[in-house]
Parts: C-alpha cells; structure tokens; sequence
C-alpha cells in the first residue's frame, strides 16, 4: 500500500481526494482499511474531525486489548 500521496490526518488514518469520493484508509498497527465517503455528502474538515476523534477511541482500546504493542506508525 502506497499511502505517499495521501495526507496524513492522524496516526493511523490518511485521505486523498479523489474524483466522486473521499478515499480514507483507517486503522490501527494490525490493520488498516479502505473507505471512501461521497465528496458532496461530507466535506474534509468533517471528516478530519470525526476521524481523530475515532482514532482516540481505537488508541485507547488498542492499548487496553494488546498492551505489549507500542501504538506507533511506521509508515
């Protein structure tokens, strides 16, 4: 996965604009998935946003489930 034309909006979570649709990869150090979100129903900000507040959530949990794996992106 090339993610180094996307921007980075968090650990573990990048987004590229695409024609029709926000292209969003998400995810944790074990697993990182694809969205994409219809550009004229959500806009960047928005997306930011409730990405970073979803990425808190995972991290927290994340940590609590495997406390022995550093949370550290290496891409």
């Amino acid at each position: 996965m090339d993610l180094s034309k996307f921007e980075q909006i968090a650990d573990y979570a990048w987004i590229k604009k695409g024609v029709k649709y926000w292209n969003l990869w998400e995810g944790n150090p074990f697993c990182i998935q694809k969205f994409q979100i219809p550009i004229d129903k959500m806009g960047k900000n928005e997306i930011i946003e409730e990405v970073r507040r979803h990425q808190k959530i995972e991290k927290k949990r994340f940590k609590k489930e495997f406390n022995d794996v550093p949370w550290v992106c290496l891409f």
